[in-house]
C-alpha cells in the first residue's frame, strides 16, 4: 500500500456534510501531529546544537541577546509564571492524575459487583469463588482508593502497597480473562472465523493496555519509593507504559486503521504513527539525558519527559474518540454487544492510560 493511498470505510453512506467535517478534522490532526513533531525536535535538539531552543526566551534577559535577539518580555514573563505555577499545583496534578488511572478499577468494581469477580474464580475453578468474590471487591476498591489517598497525604507505605495491590490484580486478570482467546487450544478455530480473529484482536490489544498499566504502577511505585535502587523500576514502568504504543511499526500501524476503517489517508496514520513513536521514546529516553543539558533555565530531561507525556495524551485523546467512542455509538446494542464492550472497556483504559501520563508529568515538574 503506497502511502498516498486512501483508507476507506467500508461504510459509504454517510453524508457529503459529515464527510466533509471530518476530512477538516484530519487536516487539523494533520496539521497538529506536523506541528507537534517540529516542535519538540527543536526543543529537544536545542542542548546538542549549543542553541537555547524555543524557550531561550526564558533565560536572563541579559544574557538573553547573546543567542535571541529579539526582546519578547512578555513571552518571557508568560513562560516563567506558567512554568511556576505548573510546578506550584505539581502535587495536584500528580493526585489527579492518579484517580484517573485507578478509575478503570473503580468502574470495574462498580461494573462487575461481587457476582462478578465470584464468576471469575469460578472460571479459574478457584475453591469457594463466593468468599474470592467478595474479597476481590473489597480489595480492588481499596487498593484503588488507597493509591489515590496515600499520594495526596503523603503516605507512601499506603501508596505503595496500593499500587502493588493492582499490579499483581493487573496479571491475574490479564492471565484470566486474555490467555485463553490469545492462545487457543484449538488454533484452527479462531484462524477460520471472522469473529475469532476480531475477538483475538480485542484480546491482544486489551492485554497490551494492561501492560502499559503496570508500566504506570510501576513508575509510580518507584518515584514514591524515591531511592536510586528504584530508579530501575521507574525506567522499566516508562517502557512498559509505551509499550502498547511502539509495539507497532509504520506498516502495522497502517494495518490497524484499515481494520478499524478508519477514513484517514495513509499519509495522515503515517504522521499519527510519528507523532505517537516520538511521544513515546521521549517518555521512555528524556529521564535518562544528561543532567547538564538545559533548555533555558529548564532541565532538558524534565522538558522533554514532559513534551513526550503531552504527545502522548493527545495521541490518546484523537484515538479515544475516533477509534472506540464513535464506533461505541454506532454500534447497534443487540447485534454487537462484545464489539460495544470492547469499546467501553477501552475508553476506560485510554483513560487510565492518560492519567498514568498526567501523573509522570506531575512527577516531573518539581525538578523542571
Amino acid at each position: 500500500m503506497l502511502l498516498n493511498e486512501p483508507l476507506v470505510s467500508a461504510d459509504q453512506n454517510g453524508p457529503s456534510s459529515s464527510r466533509n467535517r471530518w476530512h477538516s478534522l484530519l487536516l487539523g490532526a494533520a496539521a497538529l501531529s506536523a506541528a507537534g513533531l517540529c516542535g519538540a525536535l527543536a526543543l529537544c535538539a536545542a542542548p546538542v546544537v549549543g542553541r537555547p531552543g524555543l524557550v531561550a526566551l526564558a533565560e536572563p534577559r541579559e544574557h538573553r541577546n547573546e543567542h535571541w535577539p529579539l526582546q519578547l518580555s512578555a513571552s518571557e514573563d508568560f513562560v516563567r509564571e506558567w512554568a511556576a505555577l505548573c510546578q506550584r499545583h505539581a502535587a495536584e496534578i500528580s493526585v489527579g492524575g492518579a484517580l484517573a488511572m485507578v478509575s478503570v478499577f473503580l468502574l470495574a468494581s462498580v461494573s462487575w459487583g461481587v457476582s462478578g469477580f465470584a464468576n471469575m474464580a469460578l472460571t479459574m475453578k478457584i475453591p469457594q469463588p463466593g468468599l474470592v468474590g467478595a474479597v476481590s471487591f473489597i480489595v480492588m476498591v481499596f487498593s484503588s482508593l488507597s493509591v489515590v489517598c496515600g499520594l495526596a497525604t503523603d503516605w507512601v507505605g499506603v501508596t505503595v502497597a496500593g499500587a502493588k495491590v493492582l499490579v499483581i490484580i493487573l496479571i491475574i486478570m490479564s492471565w484470566a480473562l486474555h490467555h485463553e482467546v490469545i492462545f487457543p487450544q484449538d488454533r484452527g478455530v479462531v484462524a477460520r472465523t471472522n469473529s475469532g480473529v476480531a475477538k483475538k484482536s480485542h484480546n491482544q490489544e486489551g492485554l497490551c493496555k494492561n501492560i502499559s498499566l503496570v508500566g504506570c504502577l510501576l513508575v509510580l511505585i518507584g518515584n514514591e519509593l524515591a531511592m536510586p535502587q528504584t530508579s530501575g523500576i521507574c525506567n522499566m514502568g516508562r517502557l512498559l507504559t509505551v509499550f502498547a504504543f511502539v509495539r507497532f511499526g509504520v506498516r502495522g500501524y497502517i494495518d490497524k486503521a484499515k481494520h478499524k476503517h478508519y477514513r484517514f489517508p495513509s499519509s495522515v496514520v503515517l504522521l499519527a504513527w510519528l507523532f505517537t513513536q516520538l511521544g513515546a521514546w521521549l517518555v521512555v529516553l528524556g529521564p535518562i539525558l544528561p543532567k547538564t543539558w538545559t533548555v533555558g533555565p529548564f532541565a532538558t530531561r524534565e522538558v522533554a519527559t514532559i513534551v513526550g507525556a503531552e504527545m502522548m495524551i493527545i495521541s490518546l485523546v484523537m484515538t479515544s474518540y475516533s477509534g472506540h467512542w464513535k464506533r461505541y455509538h454506532r454500534a447497534a446494542a443487540a447485534e454487537a454487544k462484545d464489539e460495544k464492550y470492547y469499546h467501553k472497556l477501552s475508553l476506560q483504559k485510554n483513560i487510565s492510560i492518560a492519567g498514568g501520563f498526567v501523573m509522570i508529568i506531575g512527577f516531573h515538574l518539581p525538578h523542571l
